[in-house]
């Protein structure tokens, strides 16, 4: 069988996620990691920092990284798991302290010996979180010369029109457009990506998939699991801002 050849990543980097002790890190980013890693789609000098506001220690987090991974992944490589859990750390902090992102800042400088690199910031919080985590990396000058900052956002990106728009405006008074990348995980599944080629490559769908043939799209997201603890969340952000203005839309 030929050997499928990925994309790999050109650059050292840090990633930050924020959130990690969350349900989406446990659920969506943790396993995906390791399939990046599975696959030796990672560079040779990269680490993984959790950031949470949970008391855990480094052990404490990668063990509950593994788990994440066994639990959601049919077949793991021990090795290539055993290996990437070496680069994986862990930060306990507050949003809202300028001390914290120092102490983050100072706990990354230790452990990258490779300077340059490109270091990921992954926002896996609601947005009421958001302003003061812009504030505060910019507050300690997470930003270098051989460390560019990018900002990864997960949806939803405010609550309304207006909240949005003052998201915005505190990112761009911090952070250049080219740093700034507005993310809803469902864009990636596999699915969704092959909407346009399944389209396109097919004369008869490309024939059929028109106003004259489709009386109605139905689009249905049917979930086996119920919220998990996620009650302050959803109180707060709501099943409508969650799923249906950016997942399902």
């Amino acid at each position: 069988m030929k050997k499928i050849i990925f994309q790999k990543a050109e650059n050292n980097f840090t990633i930050i996620i924020f959130g990690a002790s969350g349900s989406l890190a446990k659920l969506k980013l943790f396993p995906s990691i390791y399939q990046l890693a599975a696959e030796d789609r990672l560079p040779r000098d990269y680490k993984i920092f959790g950031y949470g506001r949970s008391e855990i220690s480094n052990e404490d987090f990668r063990e509950f990284f593994r788990k994440s991974v066994m639990e959601r992944t049919e077949h793991v490589d021990e090795q290539k798991i055993d290996l990437l859990l070496k680069n994986i750390f862990y930060v306990s902090g507050q949003y809202n302290e300028k001390k914290d992102f120092q102490k983050l800042r100072t706990t990354l400088d230790q452990v990258e010996k490779n300077k340059n690199r490109i270091r990921i910031a992954y926002f896996s919080v609601p947005p009421s979180a958001f302003t003061e985590i812009f504030e505060n990396l910019a507050a300690v000058n997470f930003n270098s010369i051989k460390a560019k900052l990018r900002l990864v956002i997960e949806k939803p990106f405010g609550y309304d029109f207006k909240s949005a728009k003052n998201l915005a405006k505190t990112l761009q008074k911090h952070f250049s457009q080219d740093q700034i990348y507005l993310l809803d995980h469902y864009l990636g599944k596999e699915s969704v990506t092959n909407l346009l080629s399944l389209r396109y490559a097919n004369s008869i769908l490309t024939t059929l998939l028109n106003r004259e043939y489709i009386s109605n799209i139905q689009i249905s997201a049917l979930e086996s699991k119920d919220i998990e603890g996620r009650a302050n969340y959803f109180d707060n952000v709501g099943i409508l801002r969650d799923m249906v203005q950016s997942h399902l839309l």
